[in-house]
């Protein structure tokens, strides 16, 4: 009998083992790899370019996506504007996720995903100072021109305001000084 008893408890031990762990998520990374060729045929857009903006995070399906935005400097495939945003899988290389440092450049292959152009680790992005042999196998990409024409017309707008609070402060000393010369000889 107490056999018995001994392999019940160790059965019921053993169960409620196992359902405590299975009802965890646990998410591994498992990538297919593959040749640069065949990185690019999966992806929607592929750049080098540098993160200008690491942005705030948002959920998909299963994983967290957090939003960097590119200055584009070449194109190989995909949208050839100047700026790019993406959202990567946030977290760890064992979730696929991916972190991009602001100020520095990367080689990235994204797709489209969730109407949003994502990427992840198994992608196969690379920070630009590991990936000149990738480079050399995508062959030439499409070099996008920065005008500095852009960045000085954004810096005249944030000036704006003050040229126009200055000019309307100018006119109605202007008008109220007028007015009393006229009044003064009248």
């Amino acid at each position: 009998m107490k056999k018995i008893i001994v392999v019940i408890i160790s059965a019921l031990l053993f169960l409620s083992g196992i359902i405590s762990i299975t009802g965890n998520k646990a998410y591994a990374c498992s990538c297919a790899g593959g040749s640069t060729k065949e990185r690019l045929e999966r992806s929607s857009v592929v750049f080098e370019g540098e993160v200008i903006k690491k942005g705030g995070t948002k959920q998909s399906q299963f994983h967290g996506l957090r939003e960097y935005t590119f200055k584009v400097n070449t194109v190989w495939k995909g949208n050839q504007s100047n700026k790019v945003t993406i959202y990567a899988f946030d977290g760890n290389e064992a979730s696929c996720g991916i972190g991009f440092k602001k100020g520095e450049s990367y080689l990235v292959f994204s797709y489209h995903d969730e109407e949003l152009l994502q990427t992840n680790y198994c992608s196969g992005n690379l920070p630009i100072s590991e990936a000149e042999n990738i480079i050399k196998e995508l062959g030439s990409g499409t070099t996008i021109i920065h005008s500095d024409l852009e960045s000085s017309s954004k810096d005249w707008m944030i000036y704006f305001p003050v040229v126009i609070a200055a000019v309307i402060i100018i006119s109605v000393t202007i008008i109220r000084f007028w007015k009393y010369k006229k009044k003064k000889f009248l």
